[in-house]
C-alpha cells in the first residue's frame, strides 16, 4: 500500500514522518512549491540571511509529542527562548495573554472590576450549565464573561478570522486556553511562575524551521517520495475512491497523472475550499455551493524590513 500525501506543510510532513516511525508503508507527498514547510517554512532572502514565514513556536502539553519533535534534530541544535508576546491595546503594550495588572491599568479600576465581577460570575454559571456552545462568542462568554469577551477577545477575532459570531466554538476552545482561577491568583502573589495553559518558554531550532522539515525528508528519503514543484490540477474519481492525482509543474507545461491503486489510500492537508476544487464533478450540487459560503479565508501578508540596527525590541533575538 502506498500513501499519497496532498500537501507539503507542517501536516503533511507530519504524516510522512509518523508513517516512518511505523515502518510499514511507503507515501509520495506532492507539494506545490519547490521548499517543504508550507506557511511555517524558511525563506531565504538576498544575503540578509533566513527568515521563518510567521512568528512560530513549538509547545506542546503532549509529551510524546513532544518528545517526536526533538527526536527530530541533536540536543544542541535547540534553543530555548522566554516568551515575550505582546498586543498594542489602547496606547499600552500588554503582555499576551495580559494579566490582571495590565488590564487594570488599560482599562481603569471600575471596567476592571466589573471584568472580574463577570468571569467570577461566568465560571460560578458554567458549573450548572449544561448548554454546549457553538460558536466563538458563545463559548468565550461563557468562559470569561461579556465584559473580558468584548474588550480583549472580539476583537483579535475580528482582526484574524472574522465575524466570531460565525466562527466555531472549536476554535475558540483550541486557541484560548483559560487558566484555573487558583493558578491567577498565585500567580498574581508572585507564588507561582510556572503556567497549565500558555507556553513561557518555547523550544526554537537553530537555523530555523527549515531544519526541521529538511530533517524529515533525510530521515525519511528510503521510506518514500518528495515531489516538490507539483501543482495539483484535479483529482479522478470513480466509485467514491480517487483513482488518479494529476498534477503539473510550476510552468502548467508539464502535466503528469499518478495512478491510485484500490489498496492505496489518499490523504489531504490542502485547504478545503482547494480540495473540492480539485473534486470538482464528484460533489453534490449541495456541498460544491455551500463551501465557498461558508469557507472563508483571510490573505496573510508578510512584510520584511532590513533595519541597519542591531537590536530594535528586547523582544527580539
Amino acid at each position: 500500500m502506498t500513501v499519497y500525501i496532498l500537501g507539503g506543510g507542517p501536516a503533511g510532513m507530519a504524516l510522512a514522518h509518523g508513517l516512518y516511525l511505523e515502518g510499514s508503508t511507503d507515501f509520495v507527498l506532492l507539494e506545490r512549491d519547490n521548499v517543504l514547510g508550507g506557511l511555517a517554512r524558511t525563506v531565504s532572502w538576498n544575503d540578509h540571511g533566513h527568515h521563518d514565514l510567521g512568528p512560530h513556536k513549538l509547545f506542546t502539553t503532549n509529551d510524546s509529542l513532544m518528545q517526536r519533535i526533538l527526536g527530530l534534530l541533536p540536543a544542541d541544535q535547540w534553543l530555548t527562548r522566554e516568551k515575550l508576546s505582546k498586543i498594542y491595546m489602547y496606547g499600552h503594550f500588554l503582555p499576551y495573554p495580559p494579566s490582571p495588572f495590565s488590564l487594570a491599568k488599560v482599562f481603569g479600576p471600575m471596567v476592571f472590576c466589573k471584568m472580574t465581577l463577570n468571569y467570577g460570575l461566568a465560571r460560578i454559571v458554567s458549573v450548572f450549565s449544561r448548554r454546549d456552545p457553538q460558536t466563538f462568542e458563545d463559548d468565550l462568554k461563557s468562559r470569561l464573561g461579556g465584559s473580558l469577551y468584548g474588550a480583549l477577545f472580539k476583537p483579535i477575532a475580528l482582526k484574524l478570522w472574522g465575524d466570531p459570531k460565525r466562527l466555531d466554538a472549536k476554535l475558540s476552545q483550541g486557541r484560548v486556553q483559560i487558566p484555573k482561577l487558583w493558578e491567577v491568583i498565585t500567580q498574581v502573589l508572585g507564588l507561582r511562575r510556572e503556567s497549565s495553559s500558555e507556553a513561557l518558554t518555547f523550544l526554537y531550532p537553530q537555523g530555523g524551521l527549515q531544519t526541521l522539515w529538511n530533517s524529515i525528508q533525510k530521515m525519511t528519503e528510503n521510506h518514500g517520495r518528495f515531489l516538490t514543484g507539483r501543482e495539483i490540477r484535479r483529482l479522478e474519481v470513480q466509485d467514491s475512491r480517487v483513482t488518479a492525482i494529476v498534477s503539473c509543474n510550476a510552468n502548467g507545461t508539464e502535466e503528469q497523472s499518478i495512478d491510485v491503486g484500490p489498496e492505496d489510500m489518499v490523504v489531504s492537508t490542502l485547504p478545503i475550499g482547494l480540495l473540492s476544487r480539485l473534486l470538482a464533478g464528484c460533489l453534490t450540487d449541495r456541498v460544491a455551493k455551500l463551501v465557498p459560503k461558508t469557507i472563508t479565508l483571510n490573505d496573510l501578508l508578510l512584510v520584511f524590513l532590513k533595519i541597519d540596527q542591531e537590536r530594535l525590541l528586547e523582544e527580539s533575538w
